[in-house]
């Protein structure tokens, strides 16, 4: 953790160090404070609601409470179980939880826990595509070229689905995927020490840089009623954000992990950054990693691949969301959604711009405050720490304030 808390809340460490990142970090140990599993039961309020819930192997689950004002339960915490010296209560940042953690996987509300367990059981068929991708990377877009490169569409028995609800592993669940026509698609947000993996599976992994990442995923939060965020503040997720505390974890943590296997012969890294720089490139690189047979393909002014192009469009893109959405709804109001087989969660799904909304790069720019950028940068550059290159990724243009 570096320099402690206590030091950070006093005004101690260097002026390298901004109010921002102070309160950052304050903030972070707030949240460990409130997580620690030996502090359950100790909010004095019975009616709190729960900040998450963890789901533990054997099937029970712990709840943990966000009831309380945020400061009279760290000050009372931080007496009986460590002391330190916090910043004003007016300076304190609050968060809210997105997702129940399972056996140490954090997947949004509503998904099925046994479906989660199922999929990481999962045995990958040598044929099967898998899309691997943090949240709000291009996991929609770049499924979307693929299905239009192997010809799902035209496929018998192909049924074309909601919010990934057919093909997302850790939603659908192992058996679901299986009855999927060959060659499967398989879209995942998991680690990759999570993933099932096949030596024989092609994997295709998409980063997108964390700012345009994060102002994306902001606005799926807001806009997707359950998470109950629709007035949260774009400053509050940046730190939500930061400490991984989102659904399927951390931005960071999974760029680590996927980023270190990009050299594999099975393995094909893409940049959301590049896809839309250079489409017909990019899309020439899937289809030779694919090794798709199809030799007009192969000629980028070819009917078939124009149609990939277009298809995959912005705008073609949200015509197409569109219309699965009304398709899953059947009519039926979002309010009175049923739980049922073509969608496998217990809430109504997101509305259409929750998946599609500008894709576009270098939103961040039109949204972040320059502490809220620099926060990101700082992480960024300290998860490439003796790892990796960001300059190998994206040029800084891209993604930092120069």
């Amino acid at each position: 953790m570096g320099l402690p808390i206590a030091a950070a809340a006093a005004g101690l460490l260097s002026p390298a160090f901004t109010a921002a990142y102070v309160e950052r970090r304050v903030a972070g140990f707030a949240r460990t404070v409130r997580s620690s599993k030996s502090i359950l039961g100790q909010c004095c309020h019975k009616s709190c609601r729960p900040l998450h819930t963890v789901v533990l192997d054997s099937g029970k689950e712990l709840q943990q409470s966000n009831g309380c004002e945020e400061a009279d339960v760290l000050e009372r915490l931080s007496n009986e179980f460590i002391q330190i010296k916090l910043l004003p209560t007016a300076n304190r940042m609050t968060t809210k939880s997105f997702y129940t953690e399972v056996d140490g996987t954090k997947i949004p509300i509503g998904f099925n826990v046994e479906n989660l367990r199922s999929a990481k059981k999962y045995k990958p068929l040598d044929s099967d595509i898998f899309i691997c991708t943090f949240p709000k990377c291009g996991t929609n877009w770049t499924k979307r070229i693929v299905q239009l490169l192997i010809d799902r569409e035209s496929r018998t028995g192909e049924v074309a689905d909601y919010g990934l609800s057919k093909c997302f592993l850790e939603m659908a669940g192992a058996s679901v995927i299986s009855s999927q026509p060959e060659p499967r698609i398989v879209t995942s947000h998991l680690y990759f020490k999570e993933i099932p993996w096949n030596p024989n599976t092609k994997y295709i992994y998409v980063l997108r840089n964390p700012k345009d990442c994060c102002v994306s995923y902001f606005h799926h939060t807001k806009r997707t009623k359950v998470y109950d965020y629709e007035n949260g503040t774009l400053t509050d997720y940046v730190t939500t954000f930061l400490n991984g505390e989102t659904s399927f974890g951390s931005y960071f943590e999974h760029f680590r992990q996927w980023y270190a296997q990009k050299d594999r012969p099975n393995v094909l890294f893409l940049t959301y950054e590049n896809m839309k720089q250079d489409p017909v490139k990019e899309i020439q690189k899937i289809i030779a990693f694919l090794g798709l047979p199809c030799p007009e393909l192969r000629d980028p002014s070819s009917a078939k691949f124009q149609h990939v192009l277009k298809e995959s469009g912005i705008d073609a893109m949200k015509d197409y969301v569109e219309e699965n959405y009304r398709t899953a709804f059947a009519g039926a109001s979002e309010t009175g959604w049923k739980a049922r087989s073509d969608y496998p969660c217990d809430r109504a799904p997101p509305p259409p711009d929750c998946f599609v909304r500008k894709g576009i790069v270098g939103d961040w720019k039109n949204e972040f405050s320059f502490a809220d950028s620099k926060a990101i940068e700082g992480q960024m550059l300290r998860a490439c720490e003796g790892f990796a290159s960001v300059q190998d990724i994206w040029d800084d243009k891209v993604w930092r304030d120069c």
